[in-house]
């Protein structure tokens, strides 16, 4: 039987639209910009001067107990997973499918089924949203604007807007972080990524911080498995560009060919029937040949960002 790694053609590449806030933002007063990359027909977040929603207007699932007291709130630990308390904040009321961060931005609870029902209103994804107040999810989201491109790209220095899942995240945050005055950093407010690197390094070890971090690898994981159920062929294909990319960073000094010559042996060390040397007079290579140069694009194109952008 054929290697499923094989059955992929040449596809090129394209560009991603990522959703983007430059300001920190309240409940009351909440103002977001927009971004986009060089695709000028995919949406773009747009909502300033739009107030956020109150999230507390939905009692589903609400369990409220009043004013705190000094043993917390009862019974959180059973409601959220994870969660992070420090200096004794809680909330005053919490159910499974909400999120709380407190007033100081130091303590959060994420109910446990929170992430299965994550979701944000569509004027706070697109410029023109055709029912501002409809939720939508992550996966929904990016099925509607990502089209074949994987909404978990592999190398981000070139990209000048948060990736999807960052942005999602970012926004989650943003809309449910009630008198928190903190919000997470964006790529567009620096001009370099090593510079928003750093920031988001130190970001990472704050409490909101690790809320972020969360959030960023749920919001991608559903958004990658519903999209790589939907273009199975792409998303063999990410393998290819992965791989790739490992070998040009971790063999800088090494030549194109044999980068690739490094994640071809990788891609299919698990196959069997993977020829160790490609011979072009050999039918039975065909398809690994074919495998060879698209990993050697892919290789080809990595090797002229890091060129450009840095590793």
């Amino acid at each position: 039987m054929k290697s499923p790694l094989l059955m992929l053609g040449l596809v090129g590449a394209g560009a991603y639209f990522f959703t983007k806030k430059d300001k920190p933002a309240n409940t009351n007063t909440d103002k977001k910009d927009s971004e986009k990359t060089d695709n000028s027909k995919l949406p773009q977040v747009d909502t300033e001067g739009k107030e956020l929603p109150s999230v507390d207007d939905e009692d589903k699932n609400k369990v409220d107990d009043g004013e705190p007291d000094k043993n917390g709130f009862p019974g959180l630990a059973e409601l959220a997973n994870p969660l992070l308390i420090n200096n004794d904040e809680y909330p005053s009321s919490f159910g499974k499918d909400l999120l709380w961060i407190s007033d100081t931005c130091q303590s959060w609870a994420v109910g446990k089924e929170f992430i299965s029902t994550v979701s944000l209103p569509e004027k706070y994804l697109y410029s023109n949203p055709t029912n501002p107040d409809k939720l939508t999810t992550p996966a929904e989201y990016w099925a509607k604007v990502g089209g074949e491109f994987s909404p978990v790209p592999w190398y981000l220095n070139n990209i000048p807007s948060d990736i999807p899942g960052r942005a999602f995240a970012a926004n989650i945050i943003d809309y449910w972080k009630g008198n928190c005055d903190i919000s997470p950093p964006r790529r567009s407010q620096f001009k370099t990524y090593g510079e928003y690197k750093i920031i988001v390094s130190k970001f990472a070890s704050t409490p909101l911080g690790k809320l972020f971090d969360y959030l960023i690898i749920q919001i991608q994981e559903q958004m990658y498995a519903a999209w790589e159920k939907k273009y199975p062929n792409q998303a063999l294909l990410e393998i290819y560009k992965g791989r790739a990319l490992d070998a040009v960073v971790k063999y800088p000094n090494e030549t194109a060919g044999k980068q690739t010559d490094i994640a071809y042996a990788w891609t299919f060390a698990d196959d069997p029937n993977a020829p160790k040397k490609l011979d072009p007079k050999n039918p039975k290579h065909k398809d690994y040949i074919s495998a060879w140069t698209r990993i050697n694009i892919e290789v080809k194109g990595y090797r002229g960002l890091i060129k450009q952008y840095g590793n």
